[in-house]
């Protein structure tokens, strides 16, 4: 159920799902871009929003459509379980 919709065009980097009840930070979604995956302080800015999410106890959703620069995940693709599907 929506509470409300905007017609405007509007761009945001993120989307944060919160609980109704209390607003409490559920999932943050960040689709990565240039911005926050190459340049140094923009990775910088993002890890950090990234480990205050974390200390919320609150699920991280990274959309990367990026194709350079190092990841953001915290483990490498070579590193991760058998039952995760690998894009390559």
């Amino acid at each position: 159920m929506f509470t409300s919709i905007r017609r405007d065009e509007h761009k945001e980097a993120f989307v944060e799902v919160r609980q109704r009840s209390d607003g409490r930070l559920i999932t943050l979604i960040e689709v990565i871009s240039p911005a926050n995956k190459i340049t140094s302080e923009g990775r910088r800015l993002y890890l950090h929003r990234r480990d205050e999410v974390r200390k919320m106890n609150a699920n991280i959703v990274e959309i990367d459509l990026v194709l350079q620069g190092q990841t953001l995940i915290d483990c490498a693709k070579d590193a991760s379980p058998a039952w995760i599907t690998r894009w390559s």
